[in-house]
């Protein structure tokens, strides 16, 4: 993707920073991988230098990797309103739209009483 992103930056000389977004795999259940930056980073810095010698100017690299900063930041704290039991026992918690999201609902909690 840098690279194609990049092939861009050869017609529109004005672009500065690149931005080459988010969406890095954070692991929030046991067994889940999480994304190696450091991996993944290592071709984009050569793609960006390569760039700057072919082209006589360097970019600014830009990425947005907020759930990654923050994903298993931090703790939430709710309390149970109600107890379900169907095919697998749920609770019913008070807590806000915001940090109840389907992608957070898949989440393993472990829960302190």
């Amino acid at each position: 993707m840098a690279k194609k992103s990049l092939s861009f930056c050869e017609t529109w000389d004005t672009v500065d920073p690149l931005n080459l977004g988010g969406g890095y795999k954070v692991g929030r259940n046991p067994g889940e991988k999480t994304t190696d930056l450091g991996e993944i980073g290592a071709p984009v810095a050569d793609a960006f230098r390569d760039f700057a010698a072919e082209h006589g100017r360097e970019l600014r690299l830009e990425i947005e990797p907020g759930t990654y900063l923050v994903a298993n930041a931090g703790a939430l704290v709710t309390t149970i309103q109600d107890k379900v039991s169907s095919c697998r026992q749920m609770v019913i918690v008070c807590v806000s739209w915001g940090v109840s999201r389907p992608t957070v609902r898949r989440m393993t909690f472990t829960s302190k009483v």
